[in-house]
Formats: C-alpha cells, sequence, structure tokens
C-alpha cells in the first residue's frame, strides 16, 4: 500500500514498526485545515503494534513507543522503554496536587 506521507515519514538505521503501527504525518485540524509535520523514528528504535504517530512526532535514537499509545503532535519520546513525552511534567497536574494536599488526614481507629 502506498504511503501518502512518505516524503515525510524518515525511519532510522534498524528502526522497527510493528504491525498495524499507524504512521500519519498530517492532520485535519479542529478548524477544519489541512497540516502536514514530519514523524522522524531515529536509529535503533521500536513503534509498537498498533501505535499511532501524528505530525511532529519524535523518536529519539534508542527510543520505544509501546503497543497501542496515541502519540499527539509534538510529543518527543527519549529513551528505550519511557513512552512519557517530553513536554508533559511528571507526576499530578498542580490543581489535583494541591486538593491532594488539602485534604484533612482520615482517623485511624
Amino acid at each position: 500500500m502506498p504511503c501518502p506521507d512518505e516524503d515525510l515519514v524518515v525511519l532510522g538505521d534498524g528502526a522497527c514498526v510493528g504491525a498495524g503501527a499507524y504512521l500519519a504525518a498530517h492532520e485535519l485540524t479542529r478548524n477544519g485545515k489541512f497540516k502536514r509535520g514530519p514523524i522522524i523514528v531515529g536509529d535503533d528504535c521500536t513503534v509498537g503494534p498498533s501505535a499511532r504517530l501524528t505530525p511532529h512526532v519524535t523518536v529519539k535514537t534508542g527510543g520505544n513507543v509501546s503497543a497501542l499509545v496515541c502519540a499527539l503532535p509534538g510529543q518527543t519520546f527519549q529513551a528505550k522503554g519511557d513512552h512519557t513525552p517530553r513536554r508533559i511534567p511528571p507526576g499530578p497536574p498542580p490543581s489535583i496536587a494541591a486538593s491532594i494536599a488539602a485534604r484533612p488526614a482520615s482517623p485511624t481507629g
């Protein structure tokens, strides 16, 4: 099957793309605009089965995208086994962290 975005998808040496993975370097935005952007899968990377990569996704050398992951535009995958995008800080959002900290301690009986 031909790839309509083959000019925007870059696969590094030793990259492995699992069965059913979907690499779409195009998207239709909410306001109806058609946008295209590169998908870069570096050397010795793995894209798991049925994973979905969208425009402007980068998997750095040795990176791994787990099976069934839907990578949103702009996400970067770092090291093998890590599918947490770099742009999202670890831990709960500040609003949830504040509500957890504000809870009164439960009585122990």
